[in-house]
């Protein structure tokens, strides 16, 4: 659908990806107004904003020839691709720590 709809050959790699880190960071602005004034509106800006960011996501996907179902499938064909469990019994602190 997102190919369809923002078709790879009209942008490069770059493009997709730079495209991802704004649609990030407006997510997080949405989020942050929608903790300080918890109303509809800006609850309905931040949906609007997920959306927006899973769509750069595909883009990225796409831009790179990556069959987005397949790899994330894979990914998690074995649960939680961390701990291995359904539902994942893994903390914020315990995937910090394999970052680090």
């Amino acid at each position: 659908m997102f190919e369809e709809i923002y078709p790879s050959s009209r942008r490069t790699l770059e493009h997709a990806g730079l495209h991802l880190a704004e649609e990030m960071g407006e997510l997080s602005e949405k989020i942050l107004a929608y903790r300080g004034a918890r109303d509809s509106v800006n609850f309905d800006q931040v949906k609007a904003e997920a959306a927006d960011l899973i769509s750069c996501f595909f883009g990225v996907f796409n831009s790179s020839g990556i069959d987005a179902a397949k790899e994330i499938s894979a990914h998690f064909s074995n649960n939680c691709h961390e701990c291995h469990k359904m539902p994942c019994e893994c903390s914020f602190e315990k995937i910090l720590s394999y970052k680090s």
